[in-house]
């Protein structure tokens, strides 16, 4: 009977305890990664130039490469050199490869440069393929609890009927986050976004502009 009780009394107390962890296990927070600018500014830009800057070309957007940790939904955050260590209560809805791809679509079909922009899995030919390579995009804390948001990625403008490269070109945005945890992180690396895909534009642009004459006899 002792027995009974005793193994009964440990099981309540076990119950008990997982209880209680369960209830202190904090709520996982999910970020995502948002594009806020619009075309709008270079539609009004375009029209005041004598009308539209279209150029009479197509492009398709390769799948973006990058190292395990980008691949995966972790918010990666680096506090020394050589650490890389992800949030545990934190993550993105998606990996962000897989937003950075989604975004780019977006802002490409709005910059009102060329005709079209095919996604990575159209089968159809392009004039030009637009490659990249994801190198980082994590949350960099320092000593003094500063910290910062930085994305840094490679494109590659190629001539995807000679199948060579016209151009390329690495792009950092550093942007300071305003608080060092997952929430600041997630902030600054949107901002770090937004700036990324500017930049992204305005070399695209300047390739176009010097490279119509020779796409258009293609």
């Amino acid at each position: 009977m002792k027995n009974k009780i005793y193994l009964l009394t440990t099981l309540f107390c076990i119950i008990l305890c997982s209880a209680c962890a369960y209830t202190n296990v904090p709520v996982t927070s999910v970020y995502t990664i948002t594009n806020t600018t619009t075309a709008a500014a270079d539609t009004i830009n375009s029209k005041k130039n004598g009308g539209s800057s279209k150029h009479l070309q197509t492009l398709k957007l390769a799948a973006i490469r990058s190292i395990q940790p980008f691949t995966s939904t972790k918010i990666i955050y680096s506090d020394n050199q050589y650490s890389r260590n992800s949030y545990l209560y934190s993550h993105w809805s998606d990996a962000p490869v897989t937003l950075l791809q989604q975004l780019l679509q977006s802002a490409l079909e709005q910059n009102n440069q060329l005709i079209s922009i095919l996604p990575t899995n159209s089968s159809a030919t392009t004039n030009l393929l637009l490659e990249s390579t994801l190198y980082d995009f994590s949350h960099h804390i320092n000593t003094d609890q500063t910290s910062f948001g930085v994305i840094r990625i490679h494109f590659y403008l190629i001539d995807n009927l000679k199948k060579s490269l016209i151009s390329s070109r690495e792009f950092i945005a550093t942007v300071a986050a305003p608080t060092c945890d997952a929430s600041g992180g997630a902030t600054a690396l949107n901002l770090a976004t937004q700036q990324i895909i500017s930049d992204l534009n305005t070399w695209l642009k300047s390739q176009l502009n010097c490279n119509t004459t020779s796409l258009r006899d293609q």
